[in-house]
């Protein structure tokens, strides 16, 4: 095949690729349809999982822009995240409230539960002490070459600087870097957006209109009078009092004059439902979130077992351990700024540090 032949053929693959038309050598017409779809897809966050300095900053090892847009991929998701920001939020009693405002401190928990990290500044008084601490988000906060110099960045720009050793980092521990924190999610992100493209797909499929019933297929001899008989019967059928079954009379006639063949099914070929069931277990498996918390009514008949002993094993395993990353806010100040509770349903005691 010659070079201009090759040229032509890869030019008529590419054309069927984009949508349009094309012709073979039989002169049957092809036609592809379908949005194109990128390379990379916008949930490709895992693009380099180390940090590299890019002359001003560090970069973190993860897009955290992508890390923002996924809490909202699937509901059990964001409501994991919520959940443990609310519970912890009951159990943290602010004792100087002129060194932090609820608000600031509920968006370093979730800071810390989304991207891994919070920050703090810490405006000092004339004693040079902390008087007050004020919320830096963590999307747009970045580390310089000194591990106390933190810079904040707009737009890929530096736009501040902070004074060395004015502001506090708190990080999860990732094993591959020391510079950046980590969600600790990051391995169930796979069933968020498959639990969302799932979802998305279903909803695209209802809105586009292009979900036919069937085809029915009439071949052999028919008069033109039986023809538009069944045609009518269709139109009927449309609007109120749908789904109705039709009844075609052929005397004489073979089994495949008329053939009914369904091409808008997809309920039994998608696996709807098992795709966001089991994407919701390994979200909730990863946040390790009781379903009794979650409100997720149960399927079995055995239920979800004790909502009391369910929360008593959230609050020594999940509640405590984020208490402690909440510790550095009093250790960066220098005295008591934030007390630690028990986490306690109404009416129940024992729960949080204290129960067993």
């Amino acid at each position: 095949m010659t070079e201009a032949a090759l040229a032509e053929k890869s030019s008529g693959e590419m054309t069927a690729s984009l949508g349009q038309k094309s012709t073979n050598r039989s002169g049957i017409k092809l036609f592809s349809f379908g949005e194109p779809v990128p390379v990379l897809n916008r949930h490709d966050i895992f693009d380099y999982m180390n940090t590299w300095w890019n002359g001003e900053f560090y970069e973190p090892p993860v897009d955290l822009g992508g890390l923002a847009k996924s809490l909202h991929s699937m509901p059990y998701h964001a409501s994991a995240i919520d959940a443990k920001v609310q519970i912890l939020m009951t159990t943290v009693e602010i004792v100087d409230q002129e060194a932090i405002t609820e608000d600031d401190l509920e968006r370093c928990i979730t800071d810390y539960l989304v991207v891994g990290n919070y920050y703090l500044q810490g405006l000092k008084s004339r004693l040079r002490n902390v008087q007050s601490m004020q919320h830096i988000p963590a999307l747009y906060s970045r580390r310089a070459r000194h591990p106390q110099d933190i810079v904040y960045i707009k737009h890929g720009v530096i736009s501040k600087r902070f004074k060395r050793g004015s502001v506090l980092h708190v990080k999860r521990y990732d094993l591959r870097q020391e510079v950046y924190g980590l969600p600790a999610y990051l391995a169930a992100l796979n069933a968020a957006w498959l639990n969302e493209s799932a979802t998305l797909f279903r909803r695209k499929y209802y809105e586009n209109g292009a979900h036919m019933g069937f085809i029915l297929y009439l071949s052999g001899e028919m008069d033109e009078d039986s023809v538009d008989d069944i045609e009518d019967a269709l139109q009927d059928a449309k609007g109120v009092g749908n789904f109705q079954n039709m009844l075609i009379h052929d005397p004489g006639g073979d089994d495949k004059k008329i053939k009914l063949m369904p091409v808008g099914e997809i309920t039994a070929k998608d696996d709807f439902w098992n795709v966001k069931n089991v994407t919701r277990d390994d979200v909730l498996a990863m946040h390790r979130i009781p379903p009794q918390i979650m409100g997720i009514i149960p399927t079995n008949t055995s239920g979800f077992g004790n909502a009391e002993t369910a929360a008593r094993v959230f609050a020594r395993n999940e509640v405590e351990p984020l208490q402690r990353k909440l510790q550095a806010i009093n250790r960066f100040a220098k005295r008591e700024v934030l007390r630690f509770k028990e986490y306690e349903l109404s009416g129940v005691d024992g729960l949080g540090s204290g129960s067993g």
